[in-house]
């Protein structure tokens, strides 16, 4: 049996569209929610957050396939594939495949199967272009009063110049933009919109406009008429007579971005901070994956291990734990691995580049979950030279011990 299912932009779950060989009752049991991250191991949600397809050549042996490998095997299918709806570059939705037979998947099957998904998100994008295309010729069909009320109604700032560079049509948005009523300026050359700083450069973009140049995300500053500056991003299109080929004015919409722009300065300087908090910490920071290798480490590693990030990045973590310590780690990450958003603590010791071993006090965090990390985040310090310390004290209480007793005992006798 075979069912296709898109993910529902405003729900973000698995509708199903189609299907064959199918019964309704098991229909019914599908309700995949990509919100929901106790879901995030479903093989369908899997298939739509990686793009790659999943193949489970036997239910019995698939604990992924849960919970929908008990109705499958009542129907007397034995194994399952997943591939994905890759429409215009993203995930549109996926096309799942059940078989009565175990291990039905092999190399020419999984082809066969990845082209038939191809094809049918071929087809959902020549359905998609032929309805934007009705929608562009309906588009310039209604341009004239579409412009017009562009002008009026507009929140965006339009401005359109003709062939000499004059201003010949500012709408009320970018009256606000500029501080500057439109018949103040309709007739004007564009020089006047600019800071004198930027009227080359500015000219010169428009220039190229002019010249059948369109501008997709262009920034340009415009002065206001109090005299400070806003950052305008800028598209445009060309006007051209009835002939198609004479131009007669170009016509451009701004967006302001200057706060946003602030805010980048903002998130950089921020980003900047954090990074250099994270060079010079005393700790460390590393991120491995599910499989214990390491992505990342931050530079204090070195101070601490002796490694530099290229020694350490690709190697499997497990590798420089100490024997006598390599199972209870082994078998915490595991638990940590299988429970998103958990949280561990534990003491170890592992390999210093000159050999020597060091005591770790380590926190995990699983953050596999996390689109923006997809792994586990481990903080850890250096306490040798505690545990050292720990155990002289141990030592020099149990020497004192000794000595109270053996005093106690002289004294008795």
């Amino acid at each position: 049996m075979v069912w296709i299912g898109i993910v529902n932009s405003k729900t973000n779950k698995i509708d199903v569209v189609a299907s064959g060989g199918i019964t309704d009752e098991f229909l019914s049991k599908i309700n995949i929610d990509l919100n929901d991250e106790k879901q995030s191991n479903d093989p369908t949600a899997k298939v739509i957050n990686t793009g790659q397809y999943f193949i489970a050549d036997d239910f019995l042996n698939c604990s992924e396939t849960h919970p929908l490998n008990e109705d499958a095997l009542q129907l007397g299918y034995q194994s399952f594939a997943s591939f994905p709806l890759i429409v215009f570059e993203e995930i549109y939705g996926v096309m799942n495949f059940y078989s009565n037979a175990k291990r039905l998947f092999f190399d020419e099957e999984i082809k066969l199967l990845e082209r038939m998904s191809m094809d049918i998100s071929f087809a959902i994008e020549f359905i998609q272009n032929e309805a934007r295309r009705r929608e562009a010729e309906h588009a310039q069909y209604e341009a004239n009063e579409y412009l017009e009320n562009l002008f009026k109604y507009a929140n965006a700032p339009v401005i359109v110049w003709d062939t000499l560079y004059r201003i010949t049509r500012f709408n009320p948005a970018f009256e606000i933009l500029t501080g500057r009523s439109a018949k103040d300026v309709i007739g004007q050359t564009l020089e006047i919109l600019f800071p004198p700083e930027n009227i080359e450069s500015s000219m010169e973009l428009i220039n190229k406009a002019q010249q059948g140049e369109r501008w997709k995300t262009v920034e340009i500053n415009i002065l206001h008429a109090e005299g400070y500056v806003r950052v305008v991003l800028w598209n445009s299109a060309s006007v051209f007579d009835a002939d198609g080929e004479t131009l007669v004015a170009t016509i451009a919409q701004g967006q302001d971005i200057t706060e946003r722009k602030r805010a980048e300065e903002g998130l950089q300087a921020t980003e900047k901070r954090f990074r250099s908090l994270i060079e010079k910490s005393s700790d460390v920071i590393i991120l491995i994956n599910s499989c214990g290798i390491i992505m990342y480490e931050s530079p204090s590693a070195m101070r601490i291990l002796g490694y530099d990030d290229k020694e350490l990045k690709g190697r499997n973590a497990f590798e420089l734990v100490h024997p006598d310590d390599l199972q209870e780690t082994s078998a915490l990450f595991a638990k940590l691995v299988q429970t998103p958003g958990d949280i561990v603590n534990v003491q170890f010791r592992i390999c210093h580049k000159d050999g020597s071993w060091r005591f770790l006090d380590a926190i995990g965090t699983n953050m596999l979950s996390d689109p923006d990390l997809q792994a586990i985040i481990i903080n850890y310090r250096d306490i040798t030279e505690y545990k050292y310390f720990e155990k002289e004290l141990i030592s020099a209480k149990e020497r004192a011990e000794e000595s109270d007793r053996l005093k106690s005992s002289f004294l008795a006798n």
